[in-house]
């Protein structure tokens, strides 16, 4: 897979793939053209929702978002999360054999995509040469220096989180851990948890600790959800004053939408004026189609500065 040519590619669009972090493969996408006299391209780093058999492969009816945000002019970063796609064989039982206790499956997709965080600026050029931190072993592992070369520059001052369901609940976690994310675009990602009650149609918190395994601990909360350490709020409030995409389909399955508008309102207060919060909320189920997909490539082409990190 790390090879150059391991697939077609669609027309116009370069692909390369990389090793970061604990040795998680990604694929690097880029148009024709991309960076050269333009200079450093902005990045999106996309991840997927619960496919656990396709991983980051878009099998929606229609829609494809990492293809969509390359062709709108975004060098994009894709991987499977661990559990799904290629990583299938990483999670569930054997991952909690591997760690015991002490780790979850929801932390190290986390851990993951702050890795891509780091593989953006390694990629940028002000990082690039920087032996010291991305050399191998260190915060960039590959030994694929010659490939990494064909990557265009990136800009890691217009660094973009976006993802849907269970990818846009590790974008706003991610997002709110780490400031070199300028913005975050999270489509069905949450429901508060602390209101997310185990007699709920959507399952509760039983879907994180149970159902997907993401979080096992959880299940400690289970009779009594309103004492889990923190909630969606404060996330959020975190990840303020930086722009914020919130796409809340108000008949998402694993949502309580009134739960979900009310977090959104709480935390509203810490983007003054609202400038920067965009939340959208129609009245329909979840998917990721085009319809979706062009809401995303519009809201990354209306932010501007706005997404340069200050």
């Amino acid at each position: 897979m790390m090879g150059v040519d391991f697939e077609s590619q669609t027309a116009g669009i370069q692909r390369q793939p990389l090793s970061f972090g604990g040795y998680v493969t990604a694929n690097v996408y880029w148009r024709d053209g991309g960076g050269g006299e333009d200079g450093a391209m902005p990045v999106v780093i996309w991840l997927h929702p619960y496919s656990y058999s396709t991983g980051y492969e878009a099998a929606y009816q229609s829609g494809n978002p990492v293809e969509s945000l390359t062709k709108a002019g975004y060098a994009v970063i894709a991987y499977d999360q661990i559990g799904f796609g290629s990583r299938i064989r990483d999670g569930g039982a054997t991952f909690y054999s591997r760690h015991g206790g002490s780790k979850s499956l929801f932390g190290q997709m986390i851990t993951d995509a702050l890795a891509a965080v780091d593989l953006v600026m390694c990629l940028s050029s002000e990082f690039r040469n920087n032996a010291s931190l991305c050399g191998d072993g260190a915060v960039f592992v590959s030994p694929y220096t010659d490939l990494k070369a064909r990557v265009p520059d990136l800009d890691l001052t217009q660094l973009v989180m976006a993802g849907y369901a269970l990818g846009g609940n590790v974008a706003l976690h991610a997002a709110a851990l780490d400031s070199r994310v300028a913005a975050v675009a999270s489509f069905a990602g949450f429901t508060p948890m602390r209101s997310d009650t185990v007699d709920k149609p959507t399952l509760g918190i039983r879907r994180l600790y149970d159902l997907h395994a993401l979080l096992p601990r959880l299940g400690l909360f289970r009779d009594d959800p309103s004492r889990i350490p923190y909630d969606f709020h404060e996330i959020l409030h975190k990840v303020a004053p930086r722009p914020l995409l919130l796409f809340t389909p108000q008949e998402d399955r694993d949502a309580t939408y009134s739960d979900v508008a009310a977090c959104v309102e709480t935390a509203s207060v810490a983007w003054p004026n609202r400038t920067g919060l965009n939340h959208t909320a129609p009245m329909t189920f979840t998917t990721m189609g085009a319809a979706e997909v062009r809401v995303l490539v519009d809201w990354l082409g209306s932010l501007g500065e706005l997404a340069r990190v200050s």
